[in-house]
């Protein structure tokens, strides 16, 4: 594969080269802390593949990593319809379920016909023109979507097809999911930006709104986390900073305090648009739409000043996504309970999946009712068909919570289905 020419991200010049370079012989794989950068770097790669490459892309988050084939779901949803017909009929209906075009099977799905399924898509894909995967945040990429990849890449051979992963890994530790990458994949750690690199950062993002000593202040704190330093910038950047000239700016330790302090400058529209992305396992601009009978005339005015103010960001296809794990985090757990459940009420009534539509409805309602137990049982049925028995074990075990104390043998019942659950 020979990719093409990019605009290297500032002070990543090196790293772009090096995940160039290693494109044109096998897999690359990204990793290091939050904030460090990773995202970036496969943006810039993906942009820069050949004209004649096929790139298919997904970013998996936290809050939908119990939502079983994802991630395989943001990869082949289109590229599926493409290929209509020429899969066998056993392969193409197992990957149908999967990927939520057709009702879930009345068995147990068959696992290995969607490993076989999309081993043959890709095949046949990469027969017409060369294939890059892009997968973003490896670390959220739902398990079964794992089995398949991890499956799919052990078999590629010499067929046409490379992956460029991000993980996230903790500052010294080694990332986990190599196995989503075909043989051979060059390992790059994403290192800490260059001091006059985070300077550069920071006067293209403030130009003259930041001080000179304001952006060494930042550059030498953010310990050249181009996230932290943006951060501090941002702070330092307002016209009261200069009473926080003595003030320790620590990183991370003052990050949540500097997140919290943007957050708190939103309104109330855009408070209530956060908490929907937050709750939300897909959210979407859409979604906030379909909601604002709910929450008020102004909420989509309030999603688009997060965005503004740099919260979250909004893709060309609606899809939302915060800037910053712990925004979304923050916002969730900030929330008042009550608010809380109200938002997952309302999503259950508008989620097409009964899996996600049980899961808020669980979240929602805390107090025993057999009649969400029973809702919580037959997502949990579901699960297991789609060959998600992990999901399905955390439903089985949420029905037994709500399961009524006058029903102790149903609950125990439940219980047992969740350990058989766990156990698969």
């Amino acid at each position: 594969m020979v990719v093409g020419p990019w605009l290297s991200p500032i002070g990543r010049r090196g790293v772009v080269d090096t995940v160039r370079t290693g494109l044109a012989t096998g897999s690359v794989l990204v990793y290091g802390p939050a904030g460090i950068g990773k995202s970036t770097v496969l943006d810039a790669a993906a942009q820069g593949a050949a004209a004649d490459t096929r790139v298919l892309r997904a970013a998996a988050a936290e809050a939908e990593s119990e939502l079983p084939y994802l991630a395989l779901v943001d990869l082949f949803g289109d590229a599926i319809g493409e290929l209509a017909g020429t899969l066998p009929a056993q392969l193409r209906a197992a990957l149908d379920a999967a990927l939520l075009r057709s009702a879930a099977p009345a068995t147990a799905q068959d696992q290995l016909a969607v490993r076989l399924a999309v081993l043959e898509m890709l095949r046949q894909l990469a027969a017409r023109q060369p294939v890059l995967i892009v997968l973003d945040d490896v670390q959220w990429v739902d398990e079964p979507s794992v089995g398949v990849l991890s499956f799919v890449a052990r078999r590629l051979g010499s067929v046409s097809v490379r992956v460029l992963a991000a993980e996230r890994v903790p500052d010294g530790a080694n990332p986990r999911r190599r196995d989503l990458c075909p043989e051979s994949c060059t390992e790059l750690v994403l290192p800490p930006m260059a001091t006059g690199d985070v300077a550069e950062l920071l006067r293209e993002r403030f130009r003259d709104a930041l001080p000179g000593t304001a952006l060494a202040r930042a550059s030498a704190v953010s310990g050249g986390n181009p996230l932290y330093a943006v951060e501090l910038g941002r702070v330092l950047a307002r016209p009261e900073a200069a009473a926080l000239a003595l003030d320790p700016l620590p990183v991370p330790g003052r990050l949540r305090e500097l997140l919290a302090d943007r957050l708190a400058a939103l309104s109330e529209a855009s408070t209530g648009a956060l908490l929907v992305a937050a709750s939300a396992a897909r959210p979407t601009r859409a979604l906030v739409a379909r909601l604002e009978p709910a929450l008020g005339p102004d909420v989509l005015g309030g999603l688009e000043a997060a965005e503004r103010a740099g919260v979250v960001l909004i893709d060309p296809g609606g899809t939302v996504r915060f800037s910053h794990p712990l925004l979304r985090e923050m916002v969730y757990g900030d929330a008042v309970p009550a608010a809380r459940r109200r938002v997952h009420e309302q999503l259950a009534e508008v989620a097409d999946d009964p899996m996600e539509r049980a899961r808020h409805l669980a979240l929602a309602h805390a107090d025993p009712d057999e009649t969400l137990a029973a809702v919580l049982m037959d997502a949990a049925a579901v699960a297991a068909q789609r060959g998600a028995p992990g999901t399905a074990a955390d439903l089985a075990r949420l029905a037994a919570d709500r399961t009524p104390p006058g029903l102790p043998g149903l609950a125990a019942a439940r219980r047992l289905v969740a350990a058989t659950h766990a156990y698969a």
